[in-house]
């Protein structure tokens, strides 16, 4: 099963060097472990962000002006129960620091 997980920080502060390097590690380790598919950063959506909408034949593009998500992370995990994947995301926060991680299943790749 593989879920995508968005991250957002209680309060945003810069990390100090060493957890830096702890995430690092963790992040290196659980790609080994196979736990990790991928993983990175979000910019800012009120700033960087746009919308696509398809309405009556017609294409919008608009800046969404507002920060619809705060989540400044996302990860992509892969376990075979949620019950692990619950279990991951815990091991994930304790090291992340108080926050939130919006957890939605997705389906498996399609095949090429």
């Amino acid at each position: 099963m593989r879920f995508l997980c968005l991250y957002t920080a209680d309060t945003f502060s810069q990390p100090t060097p060493e957890h830096m390097a702890e995430m690092g590690r963790y992040v290196e380790q659980s790609f080994k472990a196979g736990k990790l598919v991928d993983t990175g950063g979000l910019k800012v959506r009120d700033k960087d962000g746009f919308t696509v909408r398809k309405k009556g034949g017609e294409y919008i593009v608009s800046q969404t002006g507002t920060p619809w998500a705060a989540a400044t992370g996302w990860a992509i995990i892969q376990a075979p129960t949620r019950t692990q994947a619950i279990a991951d995301i815990k091991e994930f926060l304790a090291l992340a620091g108080d926050g939130v991680s919006e957890v939605i299943q997705i389906s498996d790749p399609m095949s090429r």
